[in-house]
């Protein structure tokens, strides 16, 4: 009889403590606090770390719990149900970089939040608050996504004395700060920005924050107006960079913090001659054994790797035999001594393994930001070392 859990707690938290897990990530404390530190260091400033797409796949409540050893303005995410995540773990501040709905600001008790005027539509959301509310002005200098343009910009400094807002900071987004060629792009916009800060200080207007880098941007030339910076993937130890970038080198440093972490839960023994998965696109060639995994395309792994996909052992290479399926993916085992319910690792954080997310990325082209970013929040994360 499964016993029903309290009020309160809702039935995904109340199973994943309860119950085993078929797969588990786990995110390693030393690594994203090495990060944390690696990155305050480059230009001694202050670090918004973005947490947002559950902390980039590796679990934002874990996160946001590793990083209360560390002091910092804001805690970045992109919507309202990711700062009730963090508030439900950590009282530090929460900086929403999203569209916001008014009702959930006027209902919703968060203290300690700031949000970010990105569009004249936001700010006029943002002006109907019955509480005081911390903004920060997002302008958009060459992105293209959000962004208030020059003339909204004026616009909403005119109007913002008569509001509950009070201007705490103001932010751009490069577009091509990973561009290991030139910084003539960053450049051009940090110039758009610093014109920018000139008409907000000109209209009576000090912002204490000022930022607009993200991971790669964090590690390029900083003009002396940025006080802050806000590096995303950075912080789970994946380097952004190509290997000819000036600085890849230095953000090469970085530990990457997962490991996706399965098992094996049958052992099928076959013929040569036999076909595995879907249509049949692997043929043994010899007598082999196959170990099934409880991991496929809906946990995150990429049906891509089909067939040419490798899961790990301790150091021992795997090869994926066949198509990944919606929940399980095929490994040979054909001569080692693998047993039911031995671990397989599925993605390592030794980055030189052929399964680590660069490698994946590398050798597959696949996006580091998708890997991560794909695996199901249904997975337990949990945090080690």
């Amino acid at each position: 009889m499964v016993r029903i859990p309290s009020a309160g707690i809702s039935p995904r938290r109340w199973l994943s403590r309860k119950y085993d897990t078929l797969n588990q990530i786990e995110v390693s404390r030393s690594a994203i606090l090495h990060n944390f530190n690696l990155l305050r260091s480059i230009h001694q400033t202050d670090i918004i770390p973005v947490l947002k797409s559950n902390a980039y796949g590796h679990g934002i409540r874990e996160i946001a719990t590793i990083l209360q050893s560390r002091t910092f303005p804001y805690i970045a995410v992109d919507g309202y149900f990711e700062a009730l995540e963090i508030r439900s773990v950590s009282k530090q501040p929460i900086l929403i970089m999203g569209s916001t709905g008014i009702n959930d600001i006027n209902k919703l008790p968060l203290k300690r939040v700031a949000y970010v005027i990105h569009s004249p539509e936001s700010f006029a959301q943002l002006s109907q608050s019955r509480r005081p509310l911390a903004v920060h002005l997002e302008v958009n200098t060459g992105m293209n996504r959000h962004g208030l343009s020059a003339s909204e910009l004026k616009a909403v400094l005119s109007q913002l004395p008569a509001t509950k807002l009070q201007l705490e900071g103001v932010m751009t987004h490069l577009a091509d700060a990973d561009n290991p060629d030139s910084t003539a792009y960053s450049d051009e916009q940090y110039r758009q920005f610093r014109h920018v800060l000139q008409a907000i200080k000109r209209a009576g207007f000090t912002p204490r924050y000022v930022h607009a880098t993200n991971s790669a941007g964090t590690v390029k030339n900083l003009p002396a107006s940025i006080n802050t910076v806000r590096p995303g993937i950075a912080l789970y130890g994946i380097n952004p960079l190509e290997p000819g970038d000036p600085q890849y080198e230095t953000l090469q440093q970085l530990r990457p913090a997962l490991r996706l972490v399965s098992h094996i839960d049958q052992i099928q023994r076959l013929k040569k001659g036999d076909r595995i998965s879907y249509n049949g696109i692997y043929t043994c060639t010899a007598d082999t054994q196959i170990g099934v995994v409880p991991m496929g395309y809906y946990e995150g792994l990429p049906r891509a790797l089909s067939n040419v996909g490798t899961l790990m052992h301790a150091e021992r290479e795997l090869p994926v035999r066949g198509r990944v399926c919606m929940n399980h993916t095929m490994v040979d085992i054909t001569d080692t001594d693998l047993a039911v319910g031995d671990d397989i690792t599925v993605i390592s954080n030794h980055r030189t393994h052929p399964n680590s997310i660069q490698s994946l990325a590398d050798r597959h082209k696949l996006f580091t930001y998708s890997l991560l970013t794909g695996l199901n929040s249904s997975i337990r994360r949990v945090v080690v070392d």
